[in-house]
């Protein structure tokens, strides 16, 4: 009995891990979401995929949630890292195209759920699912437009990109505002640096005299 109990509770670990692997999304018809850059190229080029399978239905998330929730406090999981969808929130890429409500209260419901059963919900605000829509518009991230469309303004020293300007101040504020908003939670930095042109003229010691990228780090401490 226990030999059985310990297989059935890997298998479902192994299904679990096997789940976190996919891209968690929801069923386009019930979430009223128009196509992300992701949708469109699964489905132009399904050769790119190992087996051919696109975002569509995926897990099936939407419906699944409670089960998928069930399943992580059952693993002894204490938190679960997700993606709020650009274009399930915004469907046309910008406030101006529409608030999709059912996209936020699926969201909503998520993690009341994860909460309701101990679990701690990080959320990653954008994860390269761009909106179609924008990138019909003009290039997406290769333009300007992607700062504005995202209520931003450009401050600090431009990087390699036209969109991109790097602010150390900015990240200390932020972090600063972050603390003291949210009662001084934990806060994980996964992602933080700054890119350059590439320049392959440069001899060796020039290339170490890096003088931006030093300043950028020293005003992190």
């Amino acid at each position: 009995m226990e030999l059985l109990c310990s297989t059935e509770a890997a298998s479902q670990r192994a299904l679990f891990l096997e789940q976190l692997r996919l891209l968690i999304r929801v069923l386009h018809v019930k979430m009223g979401e128009v196509q992300s850059l992701w949708d469109t190229y699964t489905h132009k080029y399904p050769e790119k995929i190992k087996d051919g399978s696109n975002g569509d239905v995926a897990i099936n998330a939407y419906h699944l949630y409670k089960e998928d929730v069930g399943i992580m406090k059952d693993t002894n999981l204490d938190a679960y890292r997700f993606s709020i969808s650009w274009s399930r929130i915004l469907p046309n890429g910008k406030l101006s195209g529409g608030v999709n409500k059912e996209g936020i209260t699926y969201y909503n419901n998520l993690i009341n759920e994860l909460l309701a059963n101990g679990l701690q919900p990080f959320v990653t605000i954008f994860h390269w699912d761009l909106p179609r829509a924008l990138e019909d518009e003009y290039g997406g991230f290769l333009s300007t437009h992607i700062v504005t469309e995202r209520h931003g303004i450009p401050i600090g020293a431009k990087a390699a990109p036209d969109w991109f300007y790097v602010n150390p101040k900015g990240i200390r504020e932020i972090l600063l505002y972050t603390k003291n908003k949210y009662k001084d939670r934990v806060i994980y930095i996964t992602e933080n640096g700054v890119d350059e042109v590439n320049n392959d003229e440069l001899s060796l010691e020039e290339a170490l005299a890096d003088h931006m990228r030093i300043d950028f780090y020293y005003h992190h401490h």
